[in-house]
């Protein structure tokens, strides 16, 4: 707690079930959230949430401190899962935070659980075609989400790593790529 709160975040490793026999406890046992994602990508936490028994238990999610989502849910005996949407609406890392509440929970330990998500700008994509149509097939797909550099049968294309280490995606259709 004392690292937490000095803001070090520490992860941690599921050993060993710490739930005893003939004890009431609810504990989150994990999330599976994406590290990091693109503006305004639908993208979602999946929270897995363990009980010894059936029970009515709160499920908060917290962004960067504050208090982001929260369901209310009957939790049956062994592993639940909880879905919550997460922000992509600006760039950043953000810290999240999971905490489970129930009032028949005899044990607090293993009641949070927290992750971090990094939310990028648009991405970067690099088009090397020789037809038009594969330009408007990508703004398409991708909308407002992404700024496409085309090189529509244009041979002096970015080659260097440095040069292309800037592109989330690299797209090329119907091209020799010898030349």
């Amino acid at each position: 707690e004392a690292l937490y709160f000095a803001n070090i975040n520490i992860d941690a490793i599921f050993v060993d079930n710490n739930i005893g026999e003939g004890e009431t406890e609810v504990q989150v046992s994990g999330v599976d959230a994406p590290g990091s994602t693109y503006l305004q990508h639908a993208t979602q936490a999946t929270v897995m949430v363990q009980t010894a028994s059936s029970m009515q238990a709160k499920i908060s999610l917290y962004k960067d401190g504050q208090l982001y989502d929260e369901v209310w849910r009957t939790l049956d005996s062994g592993y639940n899962l909880v879905k919550f949407k997460l922000d992509t609406a600006q760039e950043g890392t953000f810290d999240y935070e999971v905490r489970v509440e129930a009032a028949e929970d005899q044990s607090l330990h293993n009641n949070t659980y927290g992750f971090t998500q990094t939310v990028a700008g648009n991405l970067q994509i690099l088009l090397v075609s020789n037809r038009q149509e594969d330009l408007q097939t990508l703004q398409r797909l991708y909308g407002d989400n992404a700024r496409i550099d085309a090189y529509i049968n244009n041979p002096q294309v970015p080659c260097t790593v440095e040069a292309m280490a800037k592109y989330d995606q690299i797209v090329m259709s119907g091209v020799d790529v010898g030349t």
